[in-house]
């Protein structure tokens, strides 16, 4: 399900798909494939969101792992609709018409000049989605080939891209297999590894060179803050792209928990995603 907080008064909504407080419950199906208005649509592992200012209103983008989709929720009247991949069918690679395209774990997924980007996380590579034009290409990568290389179009490769966040122009890449972060220029197709040491696990914080993720994933910009879940440590990490000095905001590397917490150390498990508001 697609759910709403209210930062102010910490309320929650069920805005789309169904939710059950039992999921244990045989009474109500919570997943499926079905389009729809609000909780008459049904979801499978919805994996990252992403809000497009477009001429109706605010629409709602959100990659489906389970579904193997990219859905499209109407922010004014509730309505969802599959407007990417072929919805409940196996995993695959296909460019070309976005219904007929294919993906394998579409996850994390971010806007850029008015088209939706996605990390096609076991297809080990980046791919645009056009509402526009209503197609989806290859931007990045060597579909279904993974690899750690930085360098222009054909040469770099990404190990299970997880996350997504975009800022003057770039996109920037949680590669989780590769514990890196890296950037793409969508323009000249060049990649470049910016954080973290490809192939090398760890928590470090510090300088380029010296800190180290475990499994990024999904991202979020905060003017030239990059926030990141790094899954694999448990926290939630850093990067100022100024500086390029990573730190540790939230969690313990390591330390596998739910405890909330101002003055001592909160503890996350296996975190996912974060979003800027």
């Amino acid at each position: 399900a697609i759910r709403r907080v209210d930062i102010q008064t910490g309320e929650t909504v069920t805005i789309a798909g169904f939710y059950s407080p039992s999921p244990t419950s045989s009474s109500a199906q919570t997943s499926g494939i079905a389009d729809g208005i609000g909780t008459a649509a049904l979801f499978n592992a919805p994996f990252g969101i992403e809000v497009l200012q477009e001429t109706s209103g605010p629409v709602l983008y959100i990659s489906e792992e389970g579904n193997q989709s990219i859905r499209r929720l109407d922010l004014s009247t509730l309505e969802v609709t599959t407007v990417a991949g072929q919805k409940g069918q196996a995993a695959g690679f296909a460019d070309g018409p976005a219904l007929s395209a294919q993906f394998n774990t579409p996850s994390g997924i971010a806007a850029k000049d008015g088209k939706i980007y996605i990390a096609d996380r076991q297809n080990y590579v980046i791919r645009e989605y056009d509402p526009v034009n209503l197609e989806v290409r290859t931007v990045a990568g060597i579909p279904e080939q993974s690899g750690s290389s930085d360098g222009g179009p054909g040469v770099h490769s990404f190990n299970f891209p997880a996350g997504l966040a975009t800022l003057d122009g770039f996109l920037y890449i949680g590669d989780s297999g590769n514990h890196a972060i890296r950037r793409l220029d969508p323009v000249t197709g060049e990649v470049l590894t910016l954080a973290g040491r490809v192939g090398h696990a760890g928590s470090n914080d510090g300088a380029v060179g010296v800190g180290r993720f475990l499994n990024p994933s999904e991202m979020a910009m905060i003017s030239s803050v990059l926030y990141l879940a790094d899954a694999g440590n448990h926290t939630i990490r850093k990067v100022d792209l100024e500086t390029g000095v990573m730190s540790t905001v939230a969690g313990t590397p390591g330390a596998f928990g739910n405890t909330d917490s101002t003055a001592s150390p909160a503890l996350f498990a296996f975190v996912l995603a974060t979003t800027s508001g």
